[in-house]
């Protein structure tokens, strides 16, 4: 299966956003399904799962899979977003600096999600020590 990049930052993000902490400290969990649910009509079910089974697998979520006797996923609770998680997160929010990160993405054909982070995070750096970066995208030259 092939990432869908735009659905891996709807879904980081998304869950990031989630108020996920209990007022004595404990943490909320975030159900698969209920994330299915809200992407529906915008993303497959599937593009979903794969877009959170990456985040975790790299490091940026902190998931439970419940899986049944022959090895299928039967439910999947996120818990949170890792350290690396809200710095990636930091690094595609901007859409300037994602639209440029995926086209260097697609253009290279990477769909690691380790290099997807590898490459946002150096956009973003370039957007906020580049002039001419920032010049680009406020004048809309930025392609």
């Amino acid at each position: 299966m092939i990432l869908n990049y735009d659905c891996f930052r709807d879904v980081l993000l998304y869950i990031e956003e989630q108020d996920n902490m209990e007022l004595n400290g404990d943490l909320k969990r975030i159900m698969l399904k209920n994330i299915k649910e809200y992407f529906s009509g915008k993303y497959t079910k599937e593009d979903v799962q794969y877009s959170i089974k990456n985040l975790f697998d790299g490091g940026f979520l902190e998931v439970e899979y419940v899986m049944d006797a022959n090895h299928h996923f039967n439910s999947c609770k996120i818990y949170d977003v890792t350290y690396d998680g809200h710095k990636l997160a930091e690094s595609i929010r901007p859409d300037s600096i994602w639209k440029k990160s995926k086209a260097k993405l697609k253009s290279a054909g990477i769909s690691s999600i380790n290099m997807i982070s590898a490459v946002c995070v150096e956009v973003a750096k370039v957007a906020v020590t580049d002039p001419k970066f920032i010049t680009d995208i406020a004048t809309g030259i930025f392609k």
